[in-house]
């Protein structure tokens, strides 16, 4: 993503208020395109669409029940695929990258049709049109598979207005599709012009993917997903656990305190699923602050230090790592600061935003608890990151098992009533010790990267 950051960094440089709101809405629309399209969706429908009255829990679960399960069984290769793009931008081989795309579009495809058809036509909903809205659930998990894996590969290009008109088309399509459809076909039609503007998104990004890079060697991307898998097992495992420990809570909740939806498989527990989907929308400020400040001061640092190894002095070599470490200190600093000047100003209004969403069926004391967690695990996030820059995979591992412990433990004895409810308390406990660890491993292995980076390079 640094790729990103130091172009957002050209564009800011231009100068003038328009340079800067082109920066930020492209920053937005790279770090949580998919996740905002979804709740414009969601707000959508149950604030403006009254045809479909009473069934909008329906929508909602549809859409979360896709966003969640598309992360939590593909995450890990989210990371494995990243990490192959990365590699194939170092060797300058871009159409090889495209290539990749295209093998693991279509093992994407396959699998996420294999696992949604036969999910959707379980279904006996009892509601008009139900073959639509089996339909427009098999394409929108699909749909939403191809866009989070395309949107990796988008780190090649440089075309980020592009990319937000792109964006802008398919949130534009699906609201005047829902709003067309949904009038005659109800829920059903609601959820299928939702789901084709998430189509049309998947569509044109690979267009633009495929127009400035042309594909080569697509057969070449399987053999080395089934290398890399090998070869980085930590980064596939760390990709799962990350993900599952983001939604384990919200799963043990579904099937233990939460609401059968009839005719479906659904389960939601309304009073936390709704406040942990917009909150999670507080984290996008600190992501484009650490992608467009952060993330690039970190690289510069760290490609000073490596180009220093192999020619530097004892004395240089130790003064650029101490200088890399106190980077590393001063950026969880500043995006500290700047990210809880929104979560506080969240946390305050809390009582506005739960009125707000949800149908009152949420409280402020678990939207402010929700606000708290994503503050943290912002945290966990980033320092899992530099933990990737640094190839400590060891530790990144680490970090996220800890994360999905910490939250699965004290949920499931919430859940349970051994320990006092409070919906987001396990998101709590397990991003801070995932943060925790992760910031005490970078400090302390990276007093010794020298050492470890030299007897990596010379076999040891």
């Amino acid at each position: 993503m640094a790729g990103i950051g130091f172009e957002l960094r050209k564009v800011i440089g231009a100068g003038g208020l328009g340079s800067f709101l082109r920066a930020a809405f492209s920053g937005i629309m790279i770090v949580a395109g998919p996740w905002l399209f979804s709740i414009i969706g969601i707000t959508i429908i149950q604030r403006s669409i009254s045809q479909v009255g009473g069934s909008t829990i329906l929508f909602t679960a549809t859409v979360i029940y896709c966003y969640g399960w598309s992360l939590v069984i593909y995450g890990g290769l989210h990371f494995i695929y990243t990490r192959i793009v990365a590699d194939f931008l170092f060797l300058k081989k871009e159409t090889k990258a495209a290539g990749a795309l295209v093998s693991f579009l279509f093992l994407i495809l396959v699998s996420s049709a294999a696992i949604s058809i036969p999910a959707f036509l379980s279904f006996e909903v009892q509601v008009d049109h139900q073959w639509l809205l089996k339909l427009s659930g098999i394409l929108l998990f699909i749909a939403v598979n191809s866009v989070w894996l395309i949107m990796i590969f988008i780190s090649l290009l440089r075309w980020y207005i592009r990319i937000l008109l792109i964006y802008a088309v398919g949130i534009a399509l699906a609201v005047f599709l829902v709003w067309l459809l949904s009038p005659t076909l109800g829920i059903a039609g609601a959820l299928f012009g939702f789901s084709l503007g998430h189509v049309s998104i998947a569509v044109l990004l690979a267009i633009l993917a495929f127009y400035a890079h042309k594909p080569e060697d697509a057969v070449g991307g399987l053999r080395s997903l089934c290398l890399y898998a090998v070869r980085f097992w930590r980064l596939l495992l760390t990709g799962y656990l990350y993900y599952w420990a983001i939604w384990v809570d919200k799963i043990i909740f579904w099937f233990t305190r939460g609401a059968q939806i009839d005719g479906t498989f659904f389960r939601l527990f309304a009073e936390y699923d709704v406040a942990v989907y917009v909150a999670n929308l507080s984290m996008i400020p600190g992501l484009i602050y650490y992608i467009i400040v952060s993330e690039t001061s970190f690289y510069l640092q760290l490609r000073k230090f490596l180009l220093l190894l192999s020619s530097g002095t004892f004395a240089n070599i130790q003064r650029r790592k101490h200088a890399l470490l106190k980077g590393v200190n001063a950026n969880i600093g500043r995006q500290g600061m700047f990210q809880s000047i929104f979560s506080l100003g969240l946390i305050i209004i809390a009582p506005v935003i739960s009125a707000a969403i949800g149908n009152g069926e949420t409280t402020s004391l678990v939207v402010r608890t929700v606000l708290i967690g994503v503050f943290i695990h912002f945290f966990a996030l980033t320092l899992m990151n530099y933990q990737f820059y640094l190839e400590f995979f060891t530790h990144a591992l680490i970090s996220s098992l800890l994360f999905f412990v910490g939250n699965a433990a004290f949920t499931l004895l919430m859940a349970y009533d051994v320990v006092i409810f409070l919906p987001g308390a396990g998101y709590v406990l397990g991003g801070l010790a995932a943060a925790v660890y992760g910031y005490v491993a970078i400090l302390r292995s990276g007093r010794h990267i020298d050492r470890k980076i030299l007897a990596k390079a010379s076999g040891v």
